[in-house]
């Protein structure tokens, strides 16, 4: 009889460690009973980062020396990236964690010099959070926390944007994106009406006014493209005292540089009772920092 398959020990131990980390985000950026469509801070999701095993035990096994940090923290402060506050709630080896992140994006303006022991420990930290980011975006969607969700977006392309920025460094064809959006709500029947229970059906329409001619690109498309991608994230807006839902979370990917539009759809079941009810979409660069676009939109049950 053959004997039994089982998957190697370190493939278990890979997974068993990814989702102890995002088992320990999300219990970290979990929303607040009282307030949970609160916004939540660059710092929050340091911190939560800095609190899951895999990161902390980077630097419990690995070290920099004091002064290495010291430096860091006394340079972030000064720039205000951070406050002492923030830093004193945060246990030693999670403390060095979110100093290594927030150094990390902005390294280009930080004058302190680091060692070559400390920087395979700084690698070594990015890493780990660059994926465990990644790995938050395509699972987290399934609590519907709306702003937790955004959230993990911006510092996820904060952090990727440095990964990957030498290589791209003096690079000039890729135009910054000048975006906008169109949004639409029907009956996914056709009627002209949405009717209680029924599927509705929202059209989304992301306008690339920054597309480029095939003639002007000096780079392959296939570059270009891999550069360029949103997410599409649908927000059920409820009424005071209810927390707002994650309704969809969609990946958009530029196929092509010269693409004028990507279009999106997502639908779902109408609510019970006649009445107004709104959303908003939100659209998100996973490539470019602080491109982001919002719209807010109703749409009528009867």
């Amino acid at each position: 009889m053959a004997a039994p398959l089982h998957s190697p020990p370190i493939h278990s131990a890979a997974v068993i460690d990814g989702l102890e980390d995002l088992h320990a985000l999300s219990h970290a950026l979990a929303p607040h009973p009282d307030a949970p469509d609160s916004p939540v801070t660059t710092f929050d999701v340091v911190r939560a980062l800095s609190t899951c095993p895999s990161v902390k035990s980077s630097l419990e096994l690995q070290g920099m020396t004091s002064p290495t940090f010291e430096a860091i923290e006394a340079w972030l402060l000064s720039r205000g990236t951070v406050d002492k506050a923030q830093l004193a709630s945060l246990a030693p080896s999670e403390r060095r964690a979110a100093l290594l992140m927030f150094h990390q994006v902005e390294r280009s303006h930080c004058p302190v010099d680091v060692d070559e022991e400390s920087e395979c420990v700084r690698r070594t930290v990015m890493y780990k959070a660059a994926k465990l980011l990644l790995q938050a975006q395509m699972l987290m969607p399934k609590n519907n926390w709306v702003q937790q969700q955004l959230a993990i977006a911006r510092v996820s392309v904060l952090l990727h944007s440095w990964l990957r920025r030498e290589p791209y460094e003096g690079v000039d064809t890729h135009p910054y994106p000048r975006l906008q959006l169109d949004v639409s709500v029907s009956a996914h029947s056709g009627e002209g009406v949405i009717r209680p229970g029924s599927l509705v059906r929202v059209e989304m329409l992301l306008i690339r006014e920054h597309a480029i001619q095939p003639e002007d690109s000096h780079a392959k498309t296939e570059d270009r493209a891999a550069l360029e991608a949103y997410w599409n994230y649908l927000e059920g807006v409820k009424p005071p005292g209810t927390p707002n839902s994650l309704l969809a979370a969609q990946p958009l990917v530029v196929t092509n540089p010269s693409q004028k539009a990507l279009p999106a759809e997502v639908t779902f079941i109408a609510p019970p009772a006649p009445g107004t009810y709104a959303l908003r979409v939100h659209i998100m660069s996973a490539s470019v920092a602080g491109v982001e676009l919002e719209q807010d939109v109703e749409f009528a049950v009867v």
